[in-house]
């Protein structure tokens, strides 16, 4: 742990992203231990000091995703059941700019942009949401493996090479 500045300086490219970043988890881990290390605090306050630091930015980040089921659960439904939130497709209604101008039987609002605009942007908000499911599960497993490596330098099993 104590030899990073020099581990660090020989790496070239993603490897020296690699341990950059792996410093930083492992600081953070050292900080965790520490402070579960110290006399003072018992179990159930090293938990509160741990989330009041970390849980707010831990659940935002493991949440993140579901913001690509958004769209999906407010506009788009089955062909029996109408969605949450319903456009009008008649024509008479496309005119009109605001609920006002609706008719009474109608529970819908006037669709302002095209359907084809409408699919457009569900097509956007698929891919962003794969992607940044992609990109969390690819941050949970890398810190997991991080978590890992961590331990087993700390129990002194497996030396660090230098290359």
């Amino acid at each position: 742990m104590k030899n990073y500045n020099r581990r660090y300086s020989q790496k070239k490219g993603l490897s020296k992203l690699d341990c950059y970043y792996e410093k930083k988890i492992f600081d953070k881990f050292q900080n965790i231990c520490e402070l579960a290390k110290k006399s003072n605090y018992d179990k159930k306050r090293c938990k509160k000091l741990f989330f009041k630091k970390y849980g707010i930015g831990l659940i935002l980040f493991i949440l993140l995703p579901l913001l690509g089921f958004i769209f999906p659960i407010l506009f788009w439904s089955e062909e029996d059941k109408p969605a949450l939130i319903n456009f009008c497709t008649e024509e008479k209604h496309a005119q009109s700019s605001s609920r006002r101008t609706h008719d009474h039987t109608c529970n819908c609002y006037p669709l302002l942009i095209s359907e084809k605009a409408l699919l457009v942007i569900d097509r956007f908000n698929t891919v962003f949401f794969a992607i940044i499911a992609i990109i969390n599960a690819a941050i949970i497993i890398y810190v997991l493996i991080k978590v890992l490596k961590y331990e087993r330098l700390n129990s002194k099993k497996v030396k660090m090479r230098i290359q």
